[in-house]
């Protein structure tokens, strides 16, 4: 890949760094298993993975094979469609687990540890801070280390073929609900029984008392309430 600009050279080195952690994370996942030699990964259109030059790379790289594309050329006669023939469907909020849902787990899982360590001094290694983009970095590093959880990430994949389902009974057009999807998104979409394929985007209150806790922040908070007691009972 030739970048051509400082914004196009950030560009490059954050999407074959997606690409590469993808492809290594992947391999290392099915390693020593019976897909050893033949996984896969699915990832929806972004404009930098679709461009020519990263496609090039990906071919030299040999991991464009590994990208999961549509393979039947449907609508190729189709003048208004053809130039999408083979390429992944872009803006597909239904089809990543990730997007969908677990990024705003993650979100709201952050929020505790802050509250909870609030108290604590800033050089603390206890302490979840968000006043800087490199102490929030840190923070949210921590935070993935627990969340989402193993069996949450499982879920959220098995719906992704719930959602495909409700797609294909709705021969392709997009269907209200899935994803959550708000203004632009919308669309054209179809109102159709979702038969559990429903994945809001921003989880209820009674599912934000099931994120795990971090040790630190739950050690600190409980430091807190036990140094808060004392004071309560000298006075």
């Amino acid at each position: 890949m030739e970048p051509t600009d400082n914004v196009t050279m950030a560009g490059c080195v954050c999407i074959t760094a997606l690409i590469e952690h993808i492809v290594r994370e992947t391999a290392n996942t099915f390693k020593g298993t019976k897909h050893e030699d033949n996984w896969v990964f699915y990832h929806d259109a972004l404009t930098l993975m679709t461009a020519k030059d990263t496609v090039q790379w990906m071919r030299g790289m040999d991991h464009y094979r590994r990208w999961v594309l549509p393979v039947d050329a449907l609508h190729k006669d189709n003048p208004a469609l053809s130039r999408f023939v083979g390429r992944p469907v872009g803006d597909s909020p239904e089809n990543m687990p990730w997007d969908c849902s677990l990024n705003n787990g993650v979100h709201l899982s952050v929020g505790r540890p802050v509250i909870f360590t609030s108290w604590l001094e800033t050089d603390d290694l206890k302490k979840f801070d968000m006043s800087t983009p490199d102490r929030g970095s840190h923070t949210y590093k921590r935070i993935l280390a627990i969340c989402p959880s193993s069996k949450s990430v499982v879920q959220e994949i098995a719906k992704v073929f719930v959602s495909m389902e409700c797609v294909r009974q709705a021969n392709g057009k997009r269907v209200d609900g899935l994803g959550n999807r708000k203004g632009k998104r919308q669309g054209n979409a179809v109102k159709t029984e979702l038969r559990g394929g429903y994945r809001p985007r921003k989880l209820g209150m009674f599912e934000y008392k099931e994120f795990p806790i971090h040790p630190d922040a739950f050690q600190a908070r409980q430091l807190k309430l036990e140094a808060s007691q004392a004071t309560g009972m000298s006075n």
